[in-house]
């Protein structure tokens, strides 16, 4: 999992990166604007596949901090300005990560409960072993 998070991190850096002087550093441009920006490009980036990551909690902060450094760019909030994550968080209107993650996966988890008995994610998720025992 530590490879599929770096990487995903990675691939939002590069996302956000490429907006840098196009978007968040625009004074012309409306906050709430910018997060719906972010949301739709950077965070379907960096969360593309999220539903069926099984995660510790050393990946959730990971994801966590690269979220919180780009709220806060986006805000013009630096570290030094000792401003908490939750308000950050208020102020731009958006939620953490982890809230991120586990709507992914309800709406994948809704999808799969939906789906007809023959399909290979439901039995997947709801079959059961007909012999042997779990280890």
């Amino acid at each position: 999992m530590d490879d599929d998070i770096t990487a995903r991190i990675a691939k939002g850096c590069t996302a956000f990166g490429g907006l840098q002087h196009r978007l968040w550093c625009e004074h012309g441009v409306s906050l709430k604007t910018k997060v719906e920006v972010y949301r739709a490009v950077v965070l379907t980036t960096l969360l593309f596949g999220s539903e069926c990551w099984t995660l510790c909690r050393k990946h959730v902060k990971q994801l966590e901090q690269f979220h919180m450094r780009c709220v806060r760019k986006i805000a013009g909030i630096r570290w030094q300005d000792r401003v908490s994550n939750t308000r950050v968080l208020e102020m731009c209107g958006i939620s953490g990560i982890e809230a991120f993650l586990l709507q992914s996966q309800f709406r994948w988890v809704g999808h799969v409960v939906r789906m007809p008995d023959f399909r290979i994610p439901k039995q997947a998720c709801f079959g059961q072993l007909a012999s042997g025992c779990r280890l």
